[in-house]
């Protein structure tokens, strides 16, 4: 398949919602539809639904990396998250908006709190995580902490925490080569073990 790591096996989460009878040959027909040629591509976004494990691909623009994961996304009938990352992208708009919460106390006044409304990758059962290396480093860390537990624990979850439904995330980037034109700072090899399956599209 053209990919770079596998990482070993693990269990796979509970509350993902299994893949309804004949879905992976509906998603092979669309690709084959949107998409000429990219036979690794195909069969790593494929193999990656049946395992359950996240995709990142790299390749420089017009080798469709975007196609392909928009293409999978819309045909495999799961609930998904699609977000273009950017220089300032902000946790909030990942996981859900903040909300500001007033709970009145037995000995008078208020104690106000900041929780999220679930949205974003909380929600989603797959995922396209668009130019991921350009996302900055403090939405990073714990977006693929995310992928990696499937599960959120944070001060805006009130202390509870929330088992993901996730079920795979494909994530994009440009080169990570210097010498290319389209060169783009990539990720550390720690955050790339994330990603099960690892390809370069050209």
């Amino acid at each position: 398949l053209g990919v770079s790591r596998v990482l070993g096996s693990r269990s796979v989460t509970s509350g993902t919602t299994p893949l309804k009878e004949g879905a992976l040959s509906q998603v092979r027909r669309a690709l084959d539809k949107q998409i000429i040629g990219h036979e690794q591509g195909k069969e790593a976004l494929l193999l990656a639904l049946v395992a359950q494990e996240h995709v990142y691909i790299e390749g420089p623009p017009g080798v469709a990396k975007t196609m392909l994961a928009e293409t999978v996304a819309n045909a495999t009938g799961l609930s998904f998250f699609f977000y273009q990352m950017h220089r300032d992208t902000k946790l909030h708009e990942l996981i859900g908006d903040a909300v500001i919460v007033k709970e009145p106390q037995p000995t008078g006044g208020e104690l106000i709190r900041s929780l999220t409304r679930p949205g974003g990758i909380l929600t989603a059962e797959l995922c396209v995580l668009d130019d991921i290396s350009r996302a900055p480093g403090e939405a990073l860390n714990i977006l693929l902490r995310l992928l990696n537990e499937r599960q959120y624990c944070g001060p805006s979850s009130g202390g509870e925490t929330w088992d993901l439904c996730l079920r795979t995330a494909i994530a994009t980037s440009n080169p990570s080569d210097p010498g290319s034109r389209y060169y783009t700072e990539p990720l550390d090899p720690a955050n790339l073990d994330r990603f099960a399956l690892q390809l370069k599209e050209d």
